[in-house]
């Protein structure tokens, strides 16, 4: 069922409620503050990453720091705490990850496993542990709790509980996943600047195969001769757009690439936005699904969990934005572009998703931060 614009109004601001009183609750139980130690160079083997998060999109924006502490802690293992049902899959290419942990979805309900987890992790002991969020109340106490020579997070008003290395939360980078690897830079005594690992879901050779041939058999019995164009239709509240913005958008597409074949993905409710107008992929699986948008030539899609997949799986990412913050949100990298787009301007995306298929070599060429471009101008120049 569906909630209305009421009922998502009074839950967010329940929402706002519990964690305005959590926050202070934990405020007066945790002493505040962080110790100036700097985390060593070595001796780190055993590491805790946390983000108790159930959306695809934060279990995504998790991989850059996990390519990060590969490159600092070669040879270290990692484990990571979720709370989202697909980072089993999103971390399976890593081989530096041993467990993945997930928190249930209605941990009420699921009290006996809760438990086990936690009984889990205070008797295990970790080098590090990592909290790379700036305001999350669970992070912060689950971090709290664990056992590890070293507890890593941001520090500011808004935090609490006593670190061994506290960072103070930076005005630069402003993107969620470049932040957390300036968070482990920092405490490393690194330089902050230059660039930053992207969003990869490390597909293996046969997912990219796999991939390329279900699309293959989506347009069978022809092969497509012109790009091939992906569409995801939906995203949550109020970053969605309406039926007419799409349609807009792809008449311009299709007046501009006659011979492009736009592939609709199918999100988990199982029903077509486009009325199965299109060839239409499906699948429940992440890997599934980003290997067969790793073999399109570009993937427009609004800002949710499906747009940092298609990043993910290398595929060319045209992000479109109108509530939510594209330079802390949107795909960075390999050519992929952000755009700020409200009802009007389906025109504006198009043109930039154009402007990607028409530079094929940005596909290789990674960039440090989010390209945030505004509805309404044409972007020129090599994008980034």
């Amino acid at each position: 069922m569906r909630l209305n614009a009421g009922s998502r109004h009074w839950r967010r601001a329940i929402e706002r409620v519990r964690r305005r009183w959590l926050s202070n609750l934990f405020a007066a139980l945790f002493r505040g503050g962080a110790e100036s130690e700097r985390l060593p160079g070595a001796g780190i083997h055993r590491i805790l990453l946390i983000r108790p998060n159930h959306r695809l999109g934060n279990t995504l924006l998790l991989t850059p720091l996990v390519d990060e502490l590969e490159r600092a802690y070669p040879g270290a293992e990692i484990d990571i705490l979720t709370a989202g049902p697909a980072a089993a899959d999103v971390f399976r290419g890593f081989e530096s990850v041993r467990h993945v942990f997930a928190l249930p979805a209605k941990v009420v309900r699921h009290l006996p496993r809760l438990f086990g987890l936690l009984r889990y992790l205070r008797r295990s002991r970790y080098d590090l542990a990592i909290d790379p969020s700036k305001g999350s109340g669970s992070s912060r106490l689950l971090l709290l709790f664990a056992r590890a020579n070293h507890k890593l997070g941001f520090v500011g008003a808004r935090t609490y509980g006593r670190l061994t290395c506290g960072i103070a939360a930076p005005g630069h980078p402003q993107h969620m996943a470049q932040q957390a690897v300036y968070l482990l830079r920092a405490a490393r005594g690194e330089g902050v600047e230059g660039r930053f690992p992207r969003l990869d879901i490390r597909l293996s050779g046969a997912e990219r195969c796999q991939g390329q041939e279900r699309l293959r058999h989506l347009f069978a019995p022809e092969s497509p001769d012109g790009p091939v164009i992906g569409l995801y239709g939906t995203a949550t509240g109020a970053k969605a757009y309406g039926p007419a913005w799409w349609t807009a958008l792809i008449e311009y597409l299709a007046a501009a690439l006659p011979a492009a074949r736009f592939v609709e993905m199918v999100p988990a409710d199982g029903v077509s936005r486009f009325g199965d107008r299109f060839p239409a992929y499906f699948s429940t699986s992440v890997r599934a699904m980003a290997g067969v948008m790793a073999a399109m030539d570009c993937v427009v899609s609004a800002d949710c969990g499906v747009m940092h997949l298609a990043c993910a799986s290398g595929a060319t990412t045209v992000g479109a934005f109108k509530v939510t913050d594209s330079q802390r949100y949107g795909p960075y990298g390999d050519g992929n572009v952000a755009i700020d787009a409200d009802d009007r301007s389906a025109q504006a995306v198009a043109e930039a998703a154009l402007h990607a298929l028409h530079s094929p070599a940005q596909r290789t060429d990674p960039a440090p931060d989010t390209t945030r471009l505004t509805a309404g101008t044409r972007p020129t120049g090599r994008l980034r």
